[in-house]
């Protein structure tokens, strides 16, 4: 884990295979809104991957100029509830406190538990996992955290038509296929 003293430098470990993708059993490479290449441009991304029952259902990685973009095109109303649910629910010292005493060198105590709920992540359930990384690093943090169904339902239902449209149009234009209610939607955070 690198903690070098330099406080502008992250804690940081190996990207773990779980934030790879699984198509190519590789580390995600490039954004996928403009095709920047997240790994050589040292900068920090996010990686967003959906599970159901095992197996994923959805997984991209964003540079943070996009996922900025991506942020503006929510409603107003939209984001505000998303982050006075975080605030409500996220109680991130309690969870910082939590992993600082389960922390075995694995990122276990980042992803068992729904980051809201702090119910155990169910391994055979639905459930969205997010992470901050730099090159081929993983930054540990308030980030990477798990979200589970449950919790990405109550979020879903705060969200206007408008932002549940853009969310459904960008699933649809980046994945192929169409989201709903059976299917999962990216999670604005």
């Amino acid at each position: 884990m690198n903690d070098e003293s330099d406080d502008e430098r992250p804690f940081t470990i190996p990207l773990p295979e779980i934030f790879w993708s699984f198509e190519t059993d590789a580390p995600i490479r490039s954004c996928l809104v403009c095709g920047r290449d997240l790994i050589e441009s040292d900068e920090h991304y996010l990686i967003e991957k959906a599970f159901s029952k095992g197996e994923v259902i959805f997984e991209y990685a964003l540079c943070l100029a996009c996922h900025s973009g991506l942020m503006e095109e929510l409603s107003e109303n939209s984001l505000k509830l998303i982050r006075n649910y975080f605030e409500e629910h996220a109680e991130l010292e309690k969870r910082r406190e939590r992993i600082a005493s389960e922390f075995d060198g694995t990122i276990c105590p980042w992803l068992s538990r729904c980051m809201f709920t702090n119910k155990p992540v169910p391994e055979d359930g639905e459930y969205q996992i997010l992470g901050m990384c730099v090159g081929e690093e993983l930054v540990l943090g308030d980030m990477p955290h798990a979200i589970s169904g449950e919790a990405i339902e109550a979020i879903m239902n705060l969200l206007s038509d408008k932002t549940k449209g853009f969310m459904d149009d960008f699933t649809g234009q980046h994945f192929g296929v169409p989201t709903g209610a059976d299917l999962p939607r990216i999670l604005p955070l």
